[in-house]
């Protein structure tokens, strides 16, 4: 198949053409990060909590996540669902009321899961792990070979006895001396391990609203069970074709990109140096802010997955269509001569034929889009 030709203006002027109910449902979900992040600022400050890193406390904050996100992740299905209406004959139906219905609808089992949330948590906490132990190594090997504080903090803890009873209570005594000298290493580490890893979190949970559309693809309805076949042939789908996907994404929604890196660092930096603020206070407020600013570029994000949604369903459908048959041809083998198992084998018949013509429908729809495209140029 061709590349497809995405105009970055005609993108965004589509997707704003509905700005009226793109501020409102943004603000209804900025809202809500707004004041959950005013929650998380007033019990920090309240209980004046020392971050654990031990394996309960560390169990106790994925789970914290995964709650929280939950909470605000459904309204991604409100918005989709709005939207996918708004550009429909139906758009006098979509009212404020429309929104808060579709957000129970985003919180039953096939959509929520859709997008992946806590293995994304998971993953991304893994990519902070591993970035954060990169970067005390890197401390390490510096204090090691220079000269100054962090160097004499070196030395301090090297004459010390880790595997004596006082080693620990020593070592946290000796850290503590060392606090303004290690406030500016902290904080870039610290910078870089969050950035990148809530760009993971946002970006993939980004990427999988695409399964809402493959979802419509397969069930034009819309019914919330189409995305248990949606989540099924995603991935597999999509396998060898996310570089694909990415040169689209990026291509339109780099201002999105740039917002989040350049707003994340302004912010981050502003408070955590100049307003001297705690560096928890800091790491939350420069994610919340440019979260709250990305919400408007959900209508964006959805216009991009309407425009290639027919280029990679495609490669959707060509996988449905051959594992359907691979699961017919077990199914068959298995139960020759098996009356009772007919019905289900004639089901699997009658799925892997609609995927097969639907993928001769597609065949046919791309040579006549070749042909105008080709008299175009003549």
């Amino acid at each position: 198949m061709n590349k497809l030709n995405l105009k970055f203006t005609s993108i965004y002027k589509a997707a704003y053409q509905n700005s009226g109910f793109t501020v409102m449902f943004s603000g209804i979900i900025s809202l809500c990060i707004i004041l959950l992040y005013a929650l998380f600022s007033l019990v920090y400050d309240a209980i004046n909590v020392e971050i654990s890193l031990s394996t309960l406390g560390l169990l106790i904050a994925l789970i914290i996540l995964a709650f929280l996100t939950g909470l605000i992740l459904p309204f991604l299905y409100s918005y989709f669902a709005c939207y996918h209406v708004l550009n429909s004959q139906d758009r006098e139906k979509v009212k404020l009321k429309s929104f808060f219905k579709t957000y129970l609808i985003g919180t039953s089992r096939p959509i929520r899961s859709a997008l992946s949330n806590f293995k994304t948590i998971l993953i991304s906490f893994l990519i902070y792990t591993v970035i954060n132990f990169i970067g005390l190594i890197s401390i390490s090997i510096y204090a090691t070979n220079s000269t100054g504080p962090l160097h004499e903090m070196y030395l301090e803890l090297s004459a010390i006895n880790v595997y004596g009873e006082e080693g620990i209570g020593a070592i946290q005594t000796i850290i503590s001396n060392y606090e303004e000298a290690l406030r500016m290493p902290t904080l870039i580490v610290e910078f870089f391990s969050l950035i990148f890893s809530l760009y993971y979190y946002i970006h993939t949970i980004a990427r999988n609203t695409f399964k809402y559309f493959f979802a419509m693809a397969v069930n034009p309805n819309g019914e919330p069970q189409a995305l248990i076949s949606a989540n099924y042939f995603f991935k597999s789908g999509m396998r060898g074709h996310f570089v694909e996907y990415h040169q689209y994404f990026y291509k339109i929604l780099w201002p999105a990109t740039l917002l989040y890196f350049a707003g994340f660092s302004a912010i981050y930096f502003s408070t955590s140096i100049y307003l001297n603020s705690d560096l928890f206070i800091a790491s939350l407020t420069a994610l919340v802010v440019p979260l709250v600013l990305l919400t408007l570029f959900l209508p964006i994000l959805f216009e991009l997955h309407s425009r290639i949604l027919s280029k990679f369903e495609r490669y959707f459908f060509e996988f449905a269509s051959k594992d359907l048959n691979i699961r017919y041809k077990e199914f068959a083998m298995k139960n020759q001569g098996n009356s009772e198992e007919k019905e289900i084998q004639d089901e699997l018949k009658i799925k892997m034929d609609e995927f097969n013509k639907y993928l001769k429908e597609l065949d046919e729809a791309e040579k006549e889009t070749d042909e105008e495209d080709d008299k175009k140029e003549d």
